[in-house]
């Protein structure tokens, strides 16, 4: 929870500032899937700078939720700020999973030839829900990415900086990706990394080592805990720089609980 979210938004603001206005590149660029962690982070990058131009790739994904960031940042941006790109694809059919990683693979190809053609700095939307455990989008679509302004934020401290910057509420209601393709929800995802810190369930070097508290876990629990082991210790090499993440948590002690 973000205990001083103005503290916290003010932070992200100035980290993604700092690294646009010492870059030697020209422009920024975001893609949109249209769920709320990419138009989160397009939202903080196009809210750093006012001069910096912002590419805005949509990928048309979820056109329904992508249609509505569109017109929040029209209405709040001058157009000289941003240049909206959407390019043409085959339209896949949600929710059909078997899509999933044809849909996904889209998105390092259109980051490589869209930053190149724009000379752009690229930012991702991977959190900490995601990357903090399971590593999971890091080991298929962020390769491309530069930098990560919400990786140390749970998705639940996104939708609170989501509605403390007045992003439409729309953007919420999208059916996340990764929840389809992972099986389980973000908020078990949130409660593991909880857990882990404290008890050290997911760090253990050797599986046996969580048999001390197995017994605390209902079978869901179980067989997320047995998912994400697996996964950390597979995804254990592909790690971000920490100079590629804005860490939070490490810079503003208290004002996250």
């Amino acid at each position: 929870m973000l205990l001083y979210i103005n503290t916290v938004c003010d932070y992200i603001t100035s980290w993604i500032r700092t690294i646009a206005e010492t870059s030697k590149k020209h422009s920024l660029l975001c893609v949109i899937t249209g769920g709320a962690d990419s138009c989160l982070n397009a939202a903080m990058v196009l809210r750093a700078t006012s001069y910096i131009p912002v590419c805005l790739v949509f990928m048309g994904f979820k056109s329904e939720n992508e249609d509505v960031f569109e017109k929040w940042v029209v209405a709040n941006f001058p157009p000289e700020h941003y240049k909206i790109i959407k390019p043409q694809h085959q339209p896949f059919s949600d929710p059909d999973l078997a899509n999933i990683d044809a849909r996904l693979s889209l998105i390092p190809a259109y980051v490589d030839v869209y930053s190149r053609a724009n000379d752009a700095l690229t930012f991702g939307g991977l959190t900490r829900s995601e990357y903090a455990l399971v590593k999971f989008f890091k080991s298929r679509v962020d390769d491309p990415y530069d930098y990560f302004p919400l990786i140390d934020l749970y998705k639940s401290e996104c939708v609170q900086l989501i509605d403390f910057i007045g992003m439409p509420k729309e953007i919420l209601n999208a059916k996340s990706i990764t929840e389809n393709s992972f099986g389980f929800t973000f908020d078990e995802l949130e409660w593991l990394d909880r857990e882990d810190q404290q008890l050290s369930i997911v760090s253990a070097s050797n599986f046996p080592n969580l048999a001390p508290h197995w017994a605390l876990f209902n079978d869901r629990k179980k067989l997320l805990l047995t998912k994400v082991f697996q996964m950390k210790s597979a995804n254990k090499n592909k790690t971000i720089p920490d100079q590629k993440q804005c860490l939070v948590r490490k810079s503003l002690p208290g004002a996250i609980s």
